[in-house]
C-alpha cells in the first residue's frame, strides 16, 4: 500500500483494500441498506431475525431502557452487511446516562460515543457474508438509557461520517440508506379506576375496569366509590343495579329505572316497542 496514508482512511477504505474490494462509493441505487431503531425494557436475546421485535409503547420516570440499531441489506443483490453506522438523535430532556454498545456481530471497529445530543458513529463490522440480508435484519448495537421526563421521546437514526458498506462491495451512499424512527412516551400512567361489585355483591374500591370484568365483577363507573350515588335514586354502591341512570319516573327495589323492560338500565324506543308488543298480541297474557 506504497502511497497511502492509513491514518487519514475511512475504516471501511481499509476493509475494501484488505479485501480487493471497491471503495467507491454505490449512487446508482435505490434504497440498499433499511436501518431502524426499536426502544425495548428489556434487549432483545438474539442478533439477528426475521421479524424485528415490537417496541414499548410507554415508560414511566425511571425506567431503564435500550435504543436497539437493527440493519437490513433490502437491496437488489442483498449479499449482507459488512459495515453498519449511523449517527443516533436523542432527546437528552428526557433521558439521561447515554451507554452504547456494539453487539458482537459487529464488534470490528466497533464505536459509538454520546456527546450530550447525539450518539456518535454508532456501529461495527464484521467480515462474514450474508448477515443481514433479507429477510434477515441484524442487530448492530444499543444504547441504554434512563427514562428521566416527561413527554414523548422522540430517536432517529441519522447519516454518520463513517460509511456503511455491504458483502464485495463498495461503500454505500447515505442517500441509499433508509434511515428509521422511534419513539415512546415517558410519564405516569393514569388508569383510570372506579368500584366493583363481586359476585356476592361485595364491594371493592379503587378497582380499573378491566380487573373487575376479569374475575366476573360488575364495574359501577370511574371515580366512584362504594357509597357514591350518582344517579341520586337513594341507592348506593353495589346496592344500585344501574348506578349511573337517572330515573326520572321512579326506580325499583333494585336501582333499576321504572319501564326499562330490556333490562339495559335504560328507558328508551326498545322499551317502549316491547310494551307496544305485549299489549298488542292477543297470544300475551
Amino acid at each position: 500500500m506504497m502511497g497511502m496514508n492509513l491514518r487519514t482512511m475511512s475504516s471501511v477504505s481499509i476493509l475494501a483494500l484488505a479485501f480487493g474490494l471497491s471503495a467507491t462509493p454505490l449512487i446508482a441505487q435505490e434504497i440498499d441498506f433499511e436501518y431502524r431503531c426499536v426502544i425495548l425494557k428489556t434487549q432483545s436475546i438474539v442478533n439477528t431475525t426475521t421479524t424485528l421485535p415490537t417496541g414499548e409503547t410507554q415508560l414511566l420516570g425511571g425506567d431503564t431502557f435500550f435504543v436497539e440499531f437493527w440493519a437490513t441489506d433490502s437491496g437488489t443483490s442483498n449479499p449482507g452487511i459488512v459495515f453498519a453506522i449511523a449517527d443516533l438523535d436523542y432527546p437528552q430532556n428526557l433521558v439521561s446516562g447515554c451507554m452504547p454498545t456494539v453487539t458482537p456481530l459487529f464488534s470490528l471497529f466497533a464505536s459509538g460515543t454520546c456527546d450530550g445530543l447525539i450518539v456518535d458513529e454508532l456501529g461495527g463490522s464484521q467480515f462474514a457474508g450474508g448477515v443481514g440480508a433479507a429477510p434477515e435484519w441484524a442487530r448492530v448495537a444499543f444504547v441504554q438509557f434512563t427514562a428521566d421526563g416527561t413527554g414523548l421521546a422522540n430517536f432517529a437514526l441519522q447519516p454518520a461520517t463513517m460509511e456503511s458498506a455491504p458483502f464485495g462491495g463498495g461503500v454505500i451512499s447515505t442517500t441509499n440508506i433508509d434511515y428509521g424512527t422511534c419513539s415512546v412516551p415517558i410519564g405516569v400512567i393514569v388508569n383510570e379506576t372506579g368500584a366493583c361489585c363481586d359476585s356476592i355483591n361485595a364491594c371493592s374500591e379503587d378497582v380499573t375496569e378491566s380487573d373487575c370484568l376479569m374475575f366476573g365483577g360488575r364495574y359501577l363507573g370511574n371515580f366512584l366509590t362504594c357509597a357514591d350515588d350518582p344517579d341520586l335514586d337513594s341507592f348506593v354502591g353495589c346496592s344500585d343495579i344501574c348506578p349511573v341512570s337517572p330515573a326520572p319516573m321512579g326506580v325499583d327495589a333494585e336501582g333499576r329505572p321504572l319501564g326499562d323492560v330490556d333490562a339495559d338500565c335504560d328507558v328508551d324506543l326498545v322499551d317502549y316497542s316491547i310494551l307496544q308488543g305485549n299489549f298488542s298480541d292477543p297470544g300475551q297474557e
